[in-house]
């Protein structure tokens, strides 16, 4: 939901739809913002985009959680860019990257790959793949969304995180 409160934000004069595929059905998510609906897809999001006969999204994004993708579901996401009609002339990735060098490098790679992936079913990238905007203060989603109102059990959920993880 994120990455929808994102486009709403950046596409201020676009309108677009947005549909969000995750196997997870999380309980915080935005109000839709006119003209802008979304769908939620409760599903395998590797499955999801096997099962299509042609990508046909102007972006996709993929989430820090690149990095929790089995080998395998990698490949089918390779494939897929690779071998699938895409039926926009101009697609956009986004893709979010860990900030530890060692991590870092892991997802550049995947993200590099699935790029390569597009670039082999006859697209040219205009992006320097090397290239990664690095946001170095954080930034509070209220910030930008005043009406935003962080749930209480989100709040303790990583107020404790440290201690549930370790």
């Amino acid at each position: 939901m994120i990455d929808y409160w994102s486009l709403c934000n950046a596409c201020e004069e676009h309108s677009f739809e947005y549909i969000g595929i995750d196997i997870i059905d999380w309980n915080y998510k935005f109000e839709s913002q006119n003209p802008n609906p979304y769908r939620f897809i409760k599903e395998n999001m590797i499955e999801y985009i096997k099962e299509l006969k042609e990508l046909d999204s102007d972006i996709y994004f993929f989430p820090k959680s690149i990095c929790e993708i089995k080998n395998d579901d990698l490949t089918s996401i390779y494939d897929s860019f690779r071998t699938k009609r895409i039926s926009k002339d101009k697609i956009i990735l986004g893709i979010s990257l860990r900030a530890d060098v060692r991590n870092l490098e892991i997802d550049a790679c995947t993200s590099e790959k699935i790029a390569n992936s597009i670039i082999e079913n006859g697209f040219i990238c205009k992006s320097d793949l090397n290239k990664c905007i690095r946001f170095e203060e954080s930034h509070d989603i209220r910030k930008f969304e005043s009406s935003f109102i962080y749930p209480d059990e989100a709040k303790s959920l990583l107020d404790n995180l440290y201690n549930e993880c370790s």
